[in-house]
């Protein structure tokens, strides 16, 4: 428990070092697609939060594949993630009003208010990790896979 504790707030760390991501999804072609996204939160769980449109692209695709990937980099702190894992819309209006910054208004012109405004849920399931340039982690936020993602023949029978 102390270990996945602390792989959640090493990844908040980083994230929050870099704010904007990259959201990969698949579609029906299978076929990549990729956009810029701002995060939200991480919780407690390792859970990573963001805003979407339910009629958004992203959320189609979801529907279609939950399987996704986030990247992010910064060139400036020699940092790079990269996140695997499911993805679901999830619209709980405690929650979304919880989460709402200011910061979202620009996607979001009607406030947190607007129906269509849902939260996009990822719960990684396998996490890398670059820092400094050449040193390569890998960490996960469940702690039975944080020792197995060590291993290459565990990496291999990932079905990304």
């Amino acid at each position: 428990m102390e270990q996945n504790i602390e792989n959640i707030e090493k990844l908040k760390g980083l994230v929050n070092n870099i704010g904007i991501g990259m959201l990969v999804t698949v579609n029906e072609t299978k076929k990549l697609n990729s956009r810029p996204i701002s995060t939200a939160d991480i919780d407690i769980e390792g859970n990573i939060w963001f805003f979407t449109d339910e009629f958004s692209d992203k959320a189609e695709k979801i529907s279609y594949n939950d399987k996704v990937m986030i990247t992010y980099s910064s060139p400036v702190l020699k940092s790079c993630i990269s996140i695997y894992g499911n993805a679901m819309l999830v619209n709980d209006i405690d929650q979304i009003k919880d989460l709402w910054s200011p910061a979202f208004k620009p996607w979001f012109p009607e406030s947190e208010m607007d129906d269509a405004v849902k939260l996009l849920k990822v719960s990684p399931s396998h996490i890398e990790y670059w820092d400094g340039g050449s040193l390569k982690t890998v960490i996960s936020p469940n702690t039975e896979n944080a020792y197995k993602a060590m291993d290459y023949n565990y990496l291999k029978s990932l079905n990304y």
